[in-house]
């Protein structure tokens, strides 16, 4: 496995050639080419390789690497809030189908207090009187909700809103 310059064997398991070439202040540097990419580097009096790089994978690196944690930060910001007005909004529409079986005077004080003690466990800011409307019209209830949900990512919307209506069986 070892080879002298310009003899033209591989050193090692890599097509790297030994080979030399004059430097641009005119004298012989010694180079190594890689003859399947056709990448030419020149040695160093060391031993070592110089190259062109500058610094600029490392850079590019870092501002992934900015990048990749601007998103994990926004997303444990934002899913957990997202995930609960889902939640609620799922909640409402299957309270609001069980309780359009048999509509009573108390069914839309029932639904606020559901609505109202499951924004409370979200930590929402509503008014209860307010955001939460809840109306039965000929065996349809009807259910609007809107809510604020505080959060210090810019872009992202705040308030959210729920309209549901049950569709009479």
């Amino acid at each position: 496995m070892s080879g002298r310059a310009g003899d033209g064997r591989h050193l090692g398991v890599m097509p790297i050639f030994w080979t030399g070439k004059m430097g641009a202040e005119g004298n012989y540097a010694p180079t190594i080419q890689n003859h399947l990419t056709g990448e030419e580097h020149f040695m160093k009096g060391n031993g070592s390789v110089i190259t062109n790089e500058r610094g600029a994978a490392s850079l590019k690196l870092i501002i992934a690497l900015v990048i990749l944690a601007a998103v994990i930060y926004v997303g444990i910001k934002i899913i957990p809030i997202y995930y609960d007005h889902y939640k609620l909004e799922d909640t409402i529409k299957q309270t609001v189908s069980l309780e359009s079986i048999k509509i009573t005077e108390e069914t839309p004080k029932k639904l606020k207090q559901m609505i109202s003690s499951s924004l409370k466990e979200m930590n929402a800011q509503f008014q209860e009187e307010k955001n939460i409307k809840v109306e039965v019209r000929s065996n349809k209830i009807i259910v609007d909700v809107d809510y604020l949900r505080p959060h210090n990512i810019p872009g992202f919307p705040k308030q959210f809103h729920i309209h549901y209506e049950s569709t009479p069986i």
